[in-house]
């Protein structure tokens, strides 16, 4: 299997991943710290490793950074990607079962030679589930994913602020008649002289 790797550092056990994973038979793309070429910050070689597998260049991915949070993040905001932030087996065989997860992301701080070890066996020895209710599951996370970003509403309500010398301002503006009026006991209770109100927005 081809697994693209990635972290940030060039220490912990991201120096000992793409060895295991070799031993294991797989092949190897290796970014971030791993390739010298390559920018190392956690977000960017994290999108380079999750790239791999969107874009079919590699079946997996292990992404890397110091708690593996950053990484996980990076990883899942490319599209068809499933990253799954793993610090025990546990967790790893149910990420590649329930999930489907297709990137497994890890902790340079918390995993250790041996726990590498337990996570990567978990994660490899498990399958996706088959089961209709798993299936379906994935199925609405593909769908989330390809659903356009809905547009802001428009703002129905102004939070408004008249000065010393009787000038008015709008402050700020809300699709909720509780935010606006959230919002003006705020600035209120901060002790300005300013009068604040709220009022619906012009058409």
């Amino acid at each position: 299997m081809r697994i693209s790797v990635s972290s940030d550092m060039n220490e912990g056990v991201a120096r000992l991943l793409a060895g295991e994973l070799e031993r294991r038979g797989h092949s190897v793309l290796p970014h971030g710290a791993l390739r010298p070429d390559e920018r190392d910050d956690w977000a960017y070689c994290s999108e380079a490793a999750a790239r791999d597998v969107a874009e079919g260049r590699a079946e997996q991915a292990v992404v890397c950074c110091w708690t593996g949070t950053g990484a996980s993040i990076a990883a899942n905001k490319v599209p068809g990607v499933r990253a799954a932030l793993c610090t025990d087996a546990y967790t790893a065989g149910g990420a590649r079962r329930w999930n489907d997860a297709n990137v497994l992301a890890l902790s340079l701080r918390l995993t250790s030679t041996a726990l590498l070890a337990e996570i990567l066996d978990a994660w490899f020895d498990a399958a996706p589930s088959q089961e209709p209710d798993d299936r379906e599951n994935i199925s609405h996370i593909t769908g989330i994913e390809q659903q356009p970003a809905a547009a802001p509403g428009p703002a129905a309500f102004v939070l408004m602020r008249q000065d010393d010398n009787g000038n008015r301002y709008v402050v700020a503006r809300f699709a909720e008649h509780a935010e606006a009026e959230a919002a003006a006991e705020e600035f209120e209770s901060r002790g300005h002289k300013q009068l604040y109100w709220v009022q619906a927005a012009e058409a």
